[in-house]
């Protein structure tokens, strides 16, 4: 092999090596330094799914899963130009509990800092969420918890509250 044939050889591998690390450098994923309302709803939309900006883009519910389950999402900790934070999943509906309230609701998913909670005629679901130093993988993720836990956590809420707000035996 020519002095030439080598060099313009090293040439196409460097060549060869910076294109494959471009690639791989364009498929690395996006960490998010904050989302605002609508790029919490493109997110949505790149998953397929439907979202709804209100409350002057301090409230986002997102439609996903084969039911289109709800997830209401308030964005929390936003700065002037509306870039959040964070954002907490909050579903709350409303049930005549009785003042002899006994069924057990606090825990749900506490390693993804999920938590339940009741009050006065109330019962919450909820999630926090991180928008900053996260991926699209993460809050996918996020979303695919709400999606398993959601449904049985609500169906436990309807049987205790058909039983008088007592638990299983």
């Amino acid at each position: 092999m020519s002095r030439r044939q080598y060099w313009s050889a090293m040439l196409a591998s460097a060549l060869l090596l910076a294109g494959s690390a471009a690639g791989v450098a364009a498929e690395s994923p996006e960490v998010h330094d904050g989302l605002t309302a609508d790029e919490l709803a493109a997110f949505a939309g790149r998953q397929g799914w439907r979202a709804e900006i209100s409350g002057g883009g301090r409230h986002v519910t997102i439609y996903a899963g084969d039911k289109e389950t709800r997830l209401p999402i308030v964005m929390l900790d936003c700065d002037s130009e509306g870039k959040c934070r964070a954002g907490l999943i909050q579903e709350i509906t409303y049930y005549f509990l009785g003042s002899d309230w006994f069924c057990t609701l606090w825990h749900w998913n506490l390693e993804a800092r999920g938590a339940t909670g009741f009050g006065p005629g109330y019962v919450t679901l909820q999630r926090y969420l991180q928008f900053r130093g996260v991926t699209d993988q993460y809050l996918l993720d996020a979303v695919d918890a709400w999606l398993n836990a959601a449904p049985p956590f609500w169906a436990m809420v309807e049987e205790c509250s058909s039983n008088g707000g007592r638990d299983r035996d």
